[in-house]
């Protein structure tokens, strides 16, 4: 009983051995990719300050972001709305367009109505 034992353990770890092993030549194995370090996915950073977004970088969406946040901070809530909105004409899914453009929109202090 206990050399059958032995001989199925001994089985499976040379069938494991060779399924690594194939895995290896593959494309599509995680083993062919354990030794790699991973990809960086992007140069640019976005980062809040005061609840309000910021990009590092100076692409022509987070120079436009910036220049609106830095209004927002200095409490220009309407100039730094119509820089958004103009931007998200050119970038409508650059999340800190949408997101400050939304804190612009609840932040209404200059709006009577709020």
């Amino acid at each position: 009983m206990g050399n059958k034992l032995y001989i199925k353990s001994i089985l499976s770890a040379a069938l494991i051995i060779i399924i690594v092993n194939a895995a290896k030549g593959s494309d599509y194995s995680w083993v062919h990719h354990v030794d790699q370090k991973p990809v960086q996915t992007g140069k640019y950073q976005i980062y809040s300050k005061n609840d309000i977004l910021f990009c590092a970088g100076d692409d022509p969406a987070g120079t436009a972001n910036n220049k609106a946040a830095e209004l927002m901070t200095a409490g220009n809530f309407p100039e730094a709305l119509t820089i958004l909105e103009e931007a998200l004409t050119r970038a409508p899914l650059f999340f800190p367009f949408l997101y400050n453009a939304g804190i612009c929109t609840l932040l209404k202090p200059w709006n009577s109505s709020v």
